[in-house]
């Protein structure tokens, strides 16, 4: 057993001494009187004497008991503690929660099995603490240290098996600091149906239950959906595509079912060899009537019944809202013609001609490609934008435009920039542009930006100082390709965003930049709400699979369809059983950490006695000397 101090630099309130010393032996200047007797100032000449300098301190009871104080105080803050490595055993219960213990196995599951060998563990142990860490999609310490059985019962019979991924090696680990903060007195006994590998620590000593026996299993472990425009009929078609896995050791007769809400949109029947997988596609037409943008496909057995595992037989995924980019292309100028006739070469695009004060309607540019001629309007929303010769004299994206001058050959260009990808400006030449600063330039003609990046998150963009007839980059294919990488980039963030999330990892939803509070209603109706900021909210640990619902009042009323799957093979794979290898010795190994027990509270409470301790003093004092003058 040690003392160690913690914060050692508030010893350095000691020095405070000095000035109270200091106090009482400064002499004080008096007035000097004449008075009838000395006798009623005897009391006083004591005090008298200790403050006269270069003398020597006279013992005071209040003074002592203030230096008292002052030192304890110092103490205190110091932080001095008392450490000893604790011999107590503690026995540390990581339960594997993850989807595959929700498995059948034969007339119970993985998950009751585990809680079953989890509470023989704790009553068969020989005394001690325990603690219990649920090995979730995030590893989580959900009871203990304690002995008391009846809590640690309830605690386990609470567990149940999450509709995510595990976090198995990640638990072993947060068990290792909890004995490791013990001294290294304990054990680890992990309970999974070994179906996630992990790596044993040195030095660590762990048990392991394993529970659950190998069953057939037949997932869908990925799914994606598309829009793509009909070549005949007037209205597009989504397309479905999925991968179904089997892993069983026989065929299984599989029906996937296709629902947009409540109404079915098709199924397929297929045989599923063993060990095999198979690409699915579903076409579909949308009706305008659907309440939800979220399809489900849903698994059934003709033969055998259903398989071990249900929550993998289900897959969400998002709709897409049109096969078309839309194109909101405003200008200012009626006769600028380049730039519609290249957006509207493309068929991919849904252009829309419009003034540019209208661009400034709520919701107008919502999930649109936005191009701006002569005018620089922020649009909410957006998913790209794209300015050609704003005004100059006035900021545009942050970006200050100055006047418009005659422009030197073009030097140099970047092409990292998703909507320059691809493109060259050998031979475009510029008669007159504006000079753009305060933004990373994207194209130079000498010293001069032509072509700023006011790209933010979610939101490509470009300004172009100079308007398209005023050079003859129109007439070159990198024009067009350049509009082509615009509508690309929104196609990339719609689909990042379409794209389902994963059980146990954070949902992100994109809601209008305005909007600061947005609600999340799952598969069972209950509501979640999270703060927004920059047109983002965050939901932290979407643990259920299910088509998700994202509302939000302001601005204006709106609400986007979300996917949440569990796709994962791993965890589908009820046949696999996980190995656990040894780490390196070089590897961090549990090491005994000293538990320290500190006595600032204590001499917290002696300071405060002390100062207690001076008022009294001086209070009674004076009664005395009061009763003496009387």
């Amino acid at each position: 057993m040690s003392l160690t101090l913690l914060a050692p630099r508030a010893l350095l309130a000691l020095l405070f001494v000095l000035p109270l010393v200091a106090l009482y032996i400064l002499k004080v200047r008096r007035e000097r009187l004449v008075v009838p007797s000395t006798s009623l100032w005897l009391a006083a000449r004591r005090d008298h004497t200790a403050r006269s300098p270069f003398r020597r301190l006279v013992r005071e009871t209040s003074l002592l008991l203030q230096l008292a104080a002052i030192v304890l105080t110092s103490l205190a803050l110091s932080r001095p503690a008392l450490r000893a490595t604790s011999t107590a055993p503690v026995l540390v219960l990581v339960v594997d929660t993850s989807a595959s213990m929700a498995a059948s196995d034969g007339a119970s599951t993985r998950i009751e099995l585990a809680r079953a060998a989890a509470i023989r563990a704790i009553d068969g142990r020989a005394g001690g603490e325990v603690i219990v860490i649920e090995a979730g999609a995030e590893p989580t310490r959900i009871a203990g240290p304690t002995s008391d059985s009846a809590t640690l019962r309830r605690v386990v019979d609470a567990l149940q098996a999450r509709a995510s991924r595990g976090s198995l090696g990640r638990a072993v680990d947060l068990a290792a600091e909890e004995i490791a903060a013990r001294g290294g007195a304990g054990r680890v006994r992990v309970i999974t149906d070994g179906a996630e590998p992990w790596t044993r620590r040195p030095g660590l000593p762990v048990d392991v239950d394993r529970v659950g026996h190998a069953a057939d299993n037949v997932a869908l472990t990925h799914i994606d959906v598309r829009r793509q425009a009909a070549r005949e009929a007037d209205q597009d078609v989504v397309v479905v595509d999925a991968i179904v896995q089997s892993f069983a050791s026989s065929p299984r007769d599989v029906v996937a079912e296709l629902r947009v809400g409540e109404r079915a949109a098709g199924e397929q029947a297929f045989t599923l060899a063993a060990g095999a997988g198979h690409a699915l596609t579903l076409p579909f037409t949308p009706v305008a009537g659907d309440p939800s943008r979220v399809v489900t496909l849903r698994l059934k057995y003709a033969r055998g019944g259903a398989d071990a595992l249900a929550s993998d037989d289900v897959a969400y995924a998002r709709v897409p809202s049109a096969a078309t980019v839309p194109v909101l292309h405003a200008s200012a100028s009626p006769d600028a013609t380049w730039v519609r006739r290249a957006l509207t070469s493309d068929r991919a695009l849904a252009v829309t001609s419009l003034a540019p004060a209208e661009l400034a309607r709520p919701g107008a540019a919502r999930d649109a490609l936005v191009v701006e001629e002569g005018a620089c309007i922020d649009v909410p929303g957006a998913r790209a934008i794209v300015v050609l010769a704003p005004p100059p004299g006035a900021p545009c994206l942050g970006v200050t435009v100055a006047a418009a001058a005659a422009t030197p050959p073009i030097t140099s260009w970047e092409t990292e920039h998703p909507l320059l990808r691809f493109l060259t400006f050998d031979g475009v030449h510029v008669r007159e542009s504006t000079a753009l600063s305060g933004a990373p330039a994207l194209l130079r003609a000498g010293p001069t930006s032509l072509v700023a990046d006011v790209s933010r998150p979610g939101r490509p963009g470009v300004v172009i100082g100079f308007a398209a007839e005023e050079s003859d980059w129109p007439l070159r294919a990198s024009f067009v390709l350049f509009f082509h990488n615009a509508a690309e980039a929104v196609r990339g963030e719609v689909a990042s965003e379409l794209a389902s999330a994963r059980t146990g990892e954070p949902l992100r939803v994109r809601v209008p930049p305005e909007t600061s509070e947005v609600t999340l209603v799952g598969p069972r109706g209950v509501r979640r709400t999270a703060v927004a900021a920059g047109g983002v909210a965050t939901f932290g640990d979407v643990r259920e699979p299910g088509a998700y619902r994202a509302e939000w009042a302001a601005p204006r009323a709106g609400h986007a369809d979300l996917a949440v799957n569990l796709a994962s093979a791993a965890e589908s794979n009820l046949r696999a059983v996980g190995e656990t290898t040894e780490a390196p010795a070089s590897g961090s190994a549990v090491t005994a950490t000293p538990r320290a027990r500190e006595a600032w509270p204590y001499l917290a409470l002696l300071a405060l006695a002390a100062l207690a301790a001076d008022a009294l003093w001086l209070t009674r004092t004076r009664r005395r000397v009061s009763r003496r003058i009387a």
